[in-house]
């Protein structure tokens, strides 16, 4: 963890913003399957809040990557993944003014950095 001290709150819906750190967390516990690290980072930049959030799994292709936040896209179809998971977190973060955007290697893991206003 890697919190940094003095977060301001955020404009955004607390009920809506749970399930998307949820979400993430979710898909990467499930893509390191019980092994390897997943952390967290907070921080300023300006007048925007961000959390990192990071796994140590297999990553993401890069020719699947720029797809994971279209509606019905999956790789886990036989574990039951739906595809909504991420077009979903990506439409709550839009609608609370935020961004969502991903970083990838093949081997060596995945971030997702979440930006909300003050």
């Amino acid at each position: 963890r890697d919190f940094h001290n003095g977060v301001p709150m955020v404009l955004g819906n607390e009920g809506e913003l749970i399930p998307v750190f949820t979400s993430i967390i979710v898909n990467a516990l499930d893509a390191m399957e019980d092994k390897g690290t997943l952390a967290f980072a907070t921080g300023i930049a300006g007048n925007i809040v961000f959390v990192k959030i990071r796994d140590t799994g297999p990553g993401i292709s890069p020719g699947l990557i720029n797809r994971i936040f279209d509606p019905f896209f999956t790789t886990k179809s036989e574990k039951g993944g739906t595809g909504l998971g991420l077009s979903i977190v990506d439409k709550i973060i839009k609608e609370n003014n935020g961004g969502i955007d991903v970083t990838s290697e093949e081997g060596r893991g995945t971030t997702f950095t979440i930006t909300l206003p003050i």
